[in-house]
């Protein structure tokens, strides 16, 4: 894994801002972004993770910008994970996790000139929100 980008963003919206960018950034196929959930409640030991540790997944169907960054859900979670890939193939990953108001954009080969045009296409798209 390499990571290629770390953001410290000051406040929340600046932080969902990320994850719609990374949403609507056409150039990443199948792309997936999972927030965290705060209270966990469903812990079970067969599994790692308590079984409600995400709160929402979303796949293709992101609600626009305004409902986006007023939804308690997202509001309320410590981070995300957005995963996509760079080919329709889904050979070459990368992600972009957010905790804490800290960013990081990670790919996992060879690719990173695509990846940081991934990027760049993300910072593009996070600058027109308001």
């Amino acid at each position: 894994m390499k990571t290629l980008a770390t953001i410290k963003t000051t406040n929340k919206e600046d932080t969902l801002k990320y994850a719609f960018a990374f949403m609507q950034t056409e150039s990443l196929k199948i792309k997936e972004c999972t927030f965290m959930n705060p209270n966990p409640q469903e812990f079970d030991s067969k599994y790692i993770l308590p079984r409600d540790s995400y709160s929402v997944t979303y796949n293709d169907g992101v609600p626009s910008w305004e409902i986006f960054k007023k939804n308690p859900v997202h509001l309320s979670s410590p981070g995300f994970m957005c995963v996509a890939s760079l080919d329709p193939k889904d050979t070459q990953r990368v992600n972009l996790s957010a905790l804490n108001g800290v960013i990081l954009f990670n790919c996992y080969g060879n690719y990173e000139n695509e990846a940081k045009k991934a990027f760049k296409n993300i910072t593009s798209i996070y600058e027109t929100l308001t």
